[in-house]
């Protein structure tokens, strides 16, 4: 482990480093589990029986060659590669570090609560500007 919450494997030879995603990596995790059902309380192991297909192409979006800038990544050709190349310990790793780097659970719980404000915000919009008509 380097810096906090940046995560580093010796993978094949070479250095790969999990941080905190960004919103690319969002957008490109959330491609790779369209149509998984995923819920709020599910454990690392029900998530992971969930996207078991899905495992080396989610780790291509949220692992990146050292050096290397998450944008010049080929996700497909590093899915293919991690396929043949992680061992068990190494994934296990990567997933428990993965809630590590992204309380998903938390950031879910929050992002349920600002939806609810704002949801609230515009009844109480709508509301009050049908009761002042």
């Amino acid at each position: 482990m380097g810096k906090k919450n940046e995560f580093s494997y010796q993978i094949d030879g070479r250095t790969y480093v999990q941080k905190p995603l960004v919103l690319g990596q969002i957008e490109q995790l959330l491609d790779v589990i369209d149509g998984i059902e995923l819920r709020h309380d599910m454990t690392q192991g029900e998530i992971l029986a969930a996207v078991k297909k899905d495992i080396p192409l989610a780790m291509a979006v949220i692992l990146c060659e050292k050096d290397t800038k998450l944008a010049d990544k080929d996700i497909d050709t590093l899915a293919k590669e991690l396929k043949f190349s992680v061992d068990f310990e190494t994934a296990q790793a990567i997933v428990t570090d993965f809630f590590v780097c992204n309380p998903i659970v938390s950031l879910l719980k929050k992002l349920r609560e600002n939806v609810s404000k704002v949801l609230d915000a515009i009844k109480a919009q709508v509301g009050g500007s049908t009761n002042s008509a």
